[in-house]
């Protein structure tokens, strides 16, 4: 009976971990390890101690347990608070880049570190300095214009 007892618990203490793992610190693994350790000391326990046949059935309800616990997680909505939601509204350049030539000249929108927003003739694009960095509302000059990007350097 009191091999029943310590299997009992090393099935519920791995249970337990799992879900801990699952919904209250998921990623960090350790709890998952801890819950798979104490499940497998469950089902050796009982293979040694008890019996081929209580060790296949502690196997058995431990894998069974699992799957109900992962089952469980997926319906609920855990998944729904964990994730990322947002929308990406913004584009690389608001505006076509075509129009911008070579020596064309605007303002540092943004600080450029060495990337950030220019703005020529009212139209913001995004950039890359030459100089470093630049800081916003600074003159900037059009060098180069490649892979969608404006290279810039102060006028």
């Amino acid at each position: 009976m009191l091999n029943e007892i310590i299997v009992a618990v090393l099935v519920l203490v791995s249970v337990v971990f799992l879900v801990m793992e699952i919904f209250i610190i998921p990623g960090i693994s350790v709890c998952a390890i801890i819950s798979i350790i104490f499940g497998g000391v469950a089902v050796w326990y009982s293979f040694t101690k008890i019996s081929v046949t209580a060790g296949l059935i502690t196997m058995l309800i431990w894998l069974v347990v699992l799957a109900v616990a992962i089952w469980m997680f997926v319906r609920s909505k855990a998944l729904d608070k964990m994730s990322l939601n947002t929308e990406l509204k913004d584009t690389s350049n608001l505006y076509p880049i075509d129009k911008v030539k070579v020596g064309d000249t605007g303002i540092a929108y943004s600080r450029l570190a060495p990337m950030g927003k220019v703005t020529i003739e009212g139209m913001e694009y995004e950039a890359k300095s030459l100089d470093g960095f630049i800081d916003q509302k600074s003159e900037v000059t059009v060098t180069d214009i490649e892979d969608n990007k404006l290279i810039v350097k102060l006028k």
